[in-house]
């Protein structure tokens, strides 16, 4: 590590012209950062949420459940769930016993690495007495029941492998923060959505607008709740409308606008059928609604520039109350029959008083106290005051967009592992509560003593439970999530890549947007200015996710929530001399209210605002209030303290502390500490997280230290760094992005996923289906910040254990037309050498299935009936082939012999042998052979096969700034161009109509600065947007001898004279993508056909041949190739010979062995129209003949004549 430091000065070509603060700054962010993802690693989200969900959620969906009662004749059960016991993970074997198991175990044997979750159940039996009053008979206390299993995320920790650090080689990897499910290494994608309890303001049509709160109670077991305020003009027939002296403006056609559509304002309340005006529902929870109350929630809300006057114009239609002559509970009475279906005015009133206590608004208070009805009113108002601002606005200025911005991340949030996992164990409780409920009343139904009834005797069925939960893990439909289409719930849970650990990274920070992909709206699909510092601005895939699936940025922290109770009781202690609790009379007094988590906890004296939040800043700081909670001030209107879940923040280094800062990392270079930086750097604050919405209303931040120092009054934070601010991980490895166009990293950012990188720890051990493995990995002469902050486990040889790349010599030129459409040549000796050289790895699995008589047993098959035409002289005694043998394709690499009881020819029951082996698809050679039980008791076995694929024609490369191209041909060395003074060749040559419209200038700068790293002996830092001054690597390139734009003179190897034009060679970076051509040519002479259609079977992994479709049909007809074709269409498709009656010309049934019948029926076809045998064959298609059958059987009948 300390050679690492020492080598940081050298990342630049010329120190001498960088001034030494920005050296000291540049090297002290790599250390403090390459520090942070040493404690939290590249996925702290998903460990943090799943932590969350284990520790505070599933207790809490638990110990919250309903309690149950089951009442059935004189009998009443009630059971309640208590505390909950988290079990370490453990495996059943098939014999009884119980043993614990590991990740790498779980992968061998296709196990479900999870844990199990016991819960203290509380079980009481009551019968009814004569007088109609319970009896209690009997208790039970029962203690750690099985409840379920839940899989277990790797690295946290519930898990072995939590405890260990992330770098040691502890386990196969170090790779944290996925799951294990049936042997497959999952990983759950997070999900955007609107954050909860706070107001949002939306357009609903012309003029139209409502806010909306989705309400969620901390400690309630229920959904969200949503309330909504609406606003929409009436015709100036139907409202009454005001007579326009009573306005004063100097805008008289804004005056007729606003008196020509005064608004109507009500409440569209959850679970309920009917609208209600502002007033009423005030009305409801004891206020009667005047102006001046309109008028002080309007402080702080309403625009400047809407006079007191127009206000004061909407205010009167607001407290307008159509149920004024009603009382109190007359109002009730009369909302409960509009609006509910209920039929008594008992349960009416039931309804509505539920409704008011529980339903509206439940995340500031659950019941009827008349403190939480203070905090409805005035949220309710302030909700009312949003959609008139915006409803005000929108007259006055219709060009202008003045409701919120769904896509603006102030708004949004992301659910993380431990949410959706929250989620379905919230939805699978309430099925299994109420099937738990219906088995209990069915065993008092029938007459079972309830003394006798305990609900551990075979009630709980943990089974469904975990079926349903592994189902959602294995399919990745994450069905129980409302409100979003079919088509998004898909693919929440997805398989992890783990071709390099970029790959694998990258997939742990994928976020999804649950939109329907079919639809056209582009607008969640764009780019949004609040994206910076929460999604990468580039890393999105082509196609339909084009948007839709981001990931976080390198330096995005995702909070995970805290208690509202837990702040707010902070809060109480930090703020006692200023607080009041009278938050009605104080806030109509023009005082602040305190929100935590949208719920108004205090109100303090308007002048003692700005100092209440430069303490809780400071809390924030030192420790008092968690590091990650939120502090907005909005004057006049209030001071919103936010700890709510999903929220994504980032941090930054505060400007106050900036000279500080710097010195501290002068330190850390001086002292060569590389431990312990960042959690040094947050208690010195000299860091502080912020969020979008903190961010727009109190922070001005300078992207860069340059760009601070310009103007240091301005700014009131600067970026740690902005590349990691900014981009993803595999975003930031693209080096000169700055240079390149933006589709160009878009399309570099998928590739560089799905390039063949260097092997990792626990390769060995690893039996994926399709692994890569490149041969001779070389760290990148231009490299990225972003690469040293990867390199956590350097590999004995000194390269980098995430390399996934080569550095090539790379020519810019023609060279026999080989090389148009994006293909390369490659030099044919550099291949010899090892040139990005690669193994392929397949593994095949079989396991023991023998059910009934039906026996099955692994063994070298040696007589067996229907005994495939293979060769079985490569497997061992046990059925395995033999590691280290070579096989071809058809050669079987498993040897498995099924026995199972036939009847023979004298009508008795005989064991036949045959055989059920396993065929090898493609050559290669017996690496690894891993035998195993499954979770069954089952054998089976997994053998590994290895094949060397060295680069051939259409092998598929590409350069880091996504200048791909296959394999046109392999050019002999002898062949190739050279430099009569240096000797040297060219690896590739790529042609130069590939740079015109790409404009890819990025590897242009790399070809150069490679070169110059090449003749210096050192690297280059290529990380974006670090005002990379060319002349600096021309200036090296002179120093040498070399053409200060890299061009050289070369003479052609195949004829010996000299090329009058010089050509510009340099050296670049490849990558080896994994689209091996040997993995995609297919070609098929005869093989397997359809059953059904008789038509030859599609794609490669079936055997099947390439289709001529419609447009490829319509080619050859236009060529008038009416024999090719017959050829291709007919003949060697579905031909088929059908026998016709001659008599009908329908289908008749074909010829029958002997042994099956005897006479007309047997020997020829037979027409069962016309009960002959006089039938003569034709030739049609099998389409055609199935058609006709069906046809047939619908009672229409096709004559073949």
């Amino acid at each position: 590590m300390d050679m690492e430091i020492d080598r940081l000065g050298q990342l630049d070509l010329d120190n001498n012209q960088t001034s030494m603060t920005e050296k000291i700054i540049k090297a002290g962010t790599i250390i403090v950062c390459r520090d942070y993802f040493s404690i939290y690693g590249f996925w702290r989200q998903q460990l943090e949420s799943y932590e969350r969900f284990m520790e505070t959620t599933l207790p809490s969906i638990l110990n919250n459940s309903e309690e149950l009662q089951i009442v059935c004749g004189k009998n009443r059960l009630i059971i309640k769930f208590t505390n909950t016991t988290i079990l370490p993970m453990y495996h059943r074997e098939h014999d009884g016993n119980v043993r614990n198991v590991g990740p790498e175990e779980c992968r061998q044997r296709k196990l479900t690495y999870q844990n199990g979750i016991c819960v203290d159940v509380k079980q009481e039996c009551y019968v009814q007495n004569e007088d109609d009053s319970w009896e209690l008979v009997a208790s039970y206390n029962f203690l750690e029941v099985p409840l379920f299993k839940v899989p277990c995320m790797v690295r946290s920790k519930f898990c072995k492998l939590g405890s260990h650090s992330i770098n040691k080689t502890h386990s196969t990897d170090f790779l944290g923060g996925y799951f294990i499910v049936n042997g497959m290494e999952k990983t759950v994608q997070a999900q955007i959505k609107l954050r909860a309890n706070s107001i949002h303001v939306f357009k609903n049509g012309p003029n139209c607008f409502y806010s909306e709160v989705r309400s969620s109670n901390d400690s309630q077991w229920k959904a969200t709740s949503s309330l909504r305020v609406n606003i929409s003009p009436l015709n100036k027939e139907k409202n009454n409308a005001i007579p326009m002296n009573l306005v004063t403006s100097t805008d008289d056609s804004y005056v007729y606008e606003l008196n020509s559509k005064l608004p109507t304002i009500n409440t569209s309340l959850p679970f309920f059928s009917i609208n209600i005006p502002v007033s009423t529902i005030c009305r409801l929870f004891g206020c009667n609604l005047t102006v001046s109350v309109m008028k002080r929630a309007a402080r702080g809300v309403i625009d400047k520039s809407i006079q007191d006057s127009e206000i004061d114009l909407v205010f009167k239609t607001v407290i307008k109350d159509p149920y004024a002559d009603l009382d109190r509970e007359a109002l009730i009475l009369k909302l409960g029959e509009e609006g509910t279906k209920e039929k008594t005015p008992e349960k009416r009133r039931n309804y509505i008083k539920k409704m008011m206590a529980y339903d509206i608004l439940p995340h500031l208070g659950c019941g009827d106290a008349e403190e939480i009805n203070q905090k409805k009113i005035i949220y309710i108002l302030l909700m009312a005051c949003k959609a008139i601002n915006a409803y005000l606005l929108s007259i006055k200025n219709k060009d202008y967009r003045f409701e919120d911005d769904r896509d603006n991340w102030r708004f949004k949030k992301v659910d993380c592992t431990g949410a959706l996992i929250g989620v379905l164990v919230r939805q699978l409780m309430r099925t299994f509560l109420s099937a738990l409920k219906s088995s209990l009343f069915k065993a008092l139904d029938i007459g079972t003593p309830i003394k006798t009834i305990r609900i551990i005797d075979g009630f709980i069925n943990s089974r469904k439970l975990e079926t349903n939960i592994r189902y959602h893990f294995a399919t990745g439909a994450w069905t129980v999530m409302r409100g979003v289409s079919p088509s998004a719930c898909t693919g929440v849970c997805a398989p992890l890549t783990r071709i390099t650990p970029v790959a694998a990274i990258s997939a742990l920070n994928r976020i999804n947007c649950p939109v329907n992909r079919d639809g056209k709206t582009s607008t969640p699909r764009l780019l949004h200015t609040s994206d910076w510092g929460n999604s990468c601005c580039v890393e999105t895939p082509e196609g339909g996710g084009c948007g839709l699936v981001l990931n976080f940025c390198a330096l995005t922290h995702v909070r995970q929530g805290y208690e509202s109770c837990f702040i707010i009781r902070a809060l109480s202690i930090l703020l006692h001399d200023y607080v009041n609790y009278d938050y009605i009379n104080s806030w109509m007094r023009g005082n602040v209210l305190i929100f935590v988590n949208g719920q108004i906890s205090f109100a303090i004296d308007k002048k003692d605002d700005f100092c209440v939040v430069k303490l809780l800043k400071h809390a924030r700081h030192n420790g008092f209030l968690p590091f990650d909670v939120s502090i907005v001030h909005y004057p006049q209107m209030g001071i919103f303290v936010n700890a709510d879940q999903g929220v994504c923040l980032r941090p930054v280094v505060c400007a106050n502390k900036l000279a500080a800062y710097i010195e501290f990392l002068r330190q850390l270079i001086q002292t060569k500490k590389t431990t312990n930086t960042w959690k040094l750097l947050m208690a010195k604050e000299f860091i502080e997280y912020v969020d979008t919405e903190e961010q727009i209303e109190h922070c001005i931040i300078a992207t860069t230290m340059a760009q601070f120092f310009k103007d240091p009054n301005k700014y009131t934070h600067v970026e740690v760094d902005v590349n990691l601010a900014v981009m993803g991980v595999t975003a930031n490895l693209i080096p000169f992005a700055d240079f390149n166009q933006s589709p160009r990293i878009i399309y570099q950012s998928a590739m560089g996923k799905q390039s063949i990188g260097s092997e990792t720890c626990g390769f060995d051990n690893r039996l994926d289906s399709n692994m890569y493995k490149l041969h001779y990995p070389q760290k990148p002469l231009c490299r990225t910040n972003m690469e040293s902050i990867l390199n956590l486990e350097p590999m004995l040889n000194g390269g980098s254990a995430y390399s996934a790349s080569t550095e090539a010599i790379l020519m810019i030129g023609t060279f026999d037309g080989f090389n148009q459409e994006d293909s390369i040549l490659v030099n044919k000796a550099s291949v010899q050498r090892g040139f990005a050289r690669v193994t392929s790895y397949k593994t095949y699995f079989d396991e023991i299935n023998g059910k009934g008589n039906d026996e099955e047993v692994f063994c070298k098959v040696s007589s067996a009936a229907l005994m495939k035409k293979a060769n079985y002289d490569h497997l061992d005694e046990d059925g395995f082939g033999m590691i280290g043998s070579s096989l071809k394709i058809g050669d079987v690499v498993i040897g498995k012999e099924g026995q199972s009881m036939e009847l023979g020819p004298d009508g008795k029951h005989v064991p036949i042998k045959r055989d059920r082996s396993t065929c090898v698809k493609e050559p290669g050679i017996v690496d690894k052979v891993s035998y195993s039980l499954g979770k069954e008791g089952k054998s089976q076995v997994r053998i590994r096969m290895r094949q060397m694929r060295p680069g051939v024609e259409g092998d598929k490369f590409a350069s880091r700034h996504a200048q791909k191209g296959t394999i046109g041909r392999l050019v002999n060395e002898e062949d190739l161009p050279f430099n009569p003074v240096t000797g040297m060749k060219p690896d590739i040559i790529i042609n130069p109509h590939g740079f015109v419209s790409r404009m890819t200038i990025g590897m242009l700068v790399e070809a150069l600065a490679g070169k110059a790293c090449a003749l210096k002996g050192c690297f280059c830092n290529a990380t974006a947007f670090q005002n990379l001054d060319v002349s600096e690597i021309e200036d090296v390139l002179e120093d040498h001898g070399f053409d200060r734009r890299g061009y050289e003179t070369f003479i052609d190897g195949r004829t010996g004279q000299k090329i009058q034009r010089p050509i510009l060679m340099g050296i670049v970076t490849y990558q080896r993508l994994r689209h091996l051509v040997e993995d995609k040519i297919n070609s098929r002479a005869r093989g397997s056909k359809h059953i059904i259609t008789e038509q030859p079977m599609d794609g490669r992994a079936k055997g099947g041949g390439l289709r001529v479709g419609e447009m490829e049909r319509d080619c050859i007809i236009s060529h008038g190739a009416s024999a090719i074709l017959h050829e291709r269409m007919f003949l060697s498709s579905d031909k088929k010979q059908v026998p016709v009656c001659k008599m009908c010309g329908l289908i008749a049934e074909p010829a029958h062995n002997r042994k099956f019948a005897y006479g007309i029926k047997g020997a020829e076809p037979y027409c069962r129209n016309c009960n002959i045998n006089n039938c003569h064959v034709k030739y049609m298609p099998g389409a055609q003949k199935l058609l006709q059958q069906e046809l047939q059987a619908a009672q229409c009948g096709i004559r073949n004549f």
